[in-house]
């Protein structure tokens, strides 16, 4: 039995138990993070309103395996490295499926002004230099996070890329391996799609492209949203406010911000 289908099964049993319908993100921690943001949105006790149960999959792929199932459960999934044309027909094949208008969901703690505004009036004040040396401290690592990000878009495609041409299956198959001229023209193959100059090149046009963005646009939809946070974000809000671990921190933003306007098309989903 697959990964997505034991899930499903599993989530059918939650289900059956609460009479609920299912609103599938990919990890666990997504779970109480859309709770409080849908509960800003709809009212505590939104999910009896909608009988909705909101549960984790595990990952972008065993959730949109799951939902060409399940017709009737709505699933929603980071942008991440995907182009607009792929989830606009990642959409089409899935009308139950929402991507994300942001890299991820931590992306939305990430923009200078919008965190700022999550921020207490006592929390602002403790911040020497208000807002500007808040966003300078910010945006200091910008740079290397933008490359990192541009650099995730590149190299995470060529893992489905490599498996689409066989790789490994191919030449751990008993019958393929009898023949020398089989193994090395599949290891050529690999090989060449795995070709240096090509990547290096693909990176650096999207390096380029992504430098010609708004800042706005670099933030949310170039750079890993959930890293920046947690590696350089937190630390920084760590360095105003005082040391609280980054689940916390990110816990206590979602708490605080109202329902992002880039979500409406969700919450009219939901509330159908």
């Amino acid at each position: 039995m697959s990964g997505s289908e034991k899930r499903r099964k599993e989530i059918i049993q939650e289900i059956d138990k609460s009479g609920k319908k299912a609103f599938l993100v990919e990890g666990e921690d997504d779970v109480a993070c859309y709770r409080m943001i849908l509960n800003r949105q709809f009212g505590i006790g939104f999910e009896n309103k909608f009988k909705l149960l909101i549960t984790h999959t595990g990952g972008k792929k065993i959730l949109t395996d799951i939902l060409e199932k399940e017709i009737n459960w709505l699933g929603v999934i980071d942008r991440d490295e995907w182009s607009d044309d792929v989830i606009e027909k990642k959409e089409k094949e899935l009308a139950n499926l929402h991507v994300l208008q942001r890299f991820c969901l931590e992306s939305y703690l990430i923009v200078p002004d919008q965190l700022w505004k999550l921020l207490s009036e006592d929390q602002q004040k403790k911040i020497n230099g208000g807002f500007e040396e808040f966003k300078n401290r910010i945006c200091k690592k910008k740079t290397e996070w933008l490359r990192h990000g541009v650099m995730w878009s590149v190299i995470n495609p060529l893992w489905n890329g490599l498996r689409s041409i066989g790789f490994k299956e191919y030449l751990l198959k008993i019958d393929n391996i009898q023949d020398d001229n089989v193994i090395q023209e599949k290891l050529k193959e690999w090989h060449s799609f795995l070709d240096a100059g090509k990547i290096f090149s693909d990176f650096q046009d999207k390096l380029n492209q992504a430098d010609k963005m708004t800042e706005f646009e670099q933030l949310t939809i170039r750079i890993h949203g959930k890293q920046f946070f947690e590696q350089h974000v937190c630390d920084v809000l760590n360095h105003f406010l005082g040391q609280k671990e980054s689940g916390k921190r990110k816990s206590e933003l979602f708490r605080n911000m109202n329902p992002p306007a880039d979500l409406q098309l969700l919450f009219a989903k939901i509330s159908i």
